[in-house]
């Protein structure tokens, strides 16, 4: 599970730069996305015991801004 999370969050990662690239997204927008991009598995865990639902887990980890 830790690598299928961490292999597709790098994945997005890569799509966004690709985005910045092409201008549909702003370059400085993919650069901060990189510096702050964590994942966090276990609290994907804690989420999804809650949801019952993987990538709404997911979701729900990756989306937050108090970190």
């Amino acid at each position: 599970m830790r690598i299928s999370l961490q292999s597709g969050w790098k994945s997005k990662l890569a799509a966004t730069e690709t985005l910045a690239e092409t201008g549909q997204v702003p370059k400085d927008a993919a650069a901060a996305i990189r510096a702050r991009a964590k994942i966090d598995v276990a609290q994907i865990h804690q989420i999804e015991a809650r949801v019952k639902h993987d990538v709404i887990a997911f979701t729900m980890a990756v989306g937050r801004v108090d970190r």
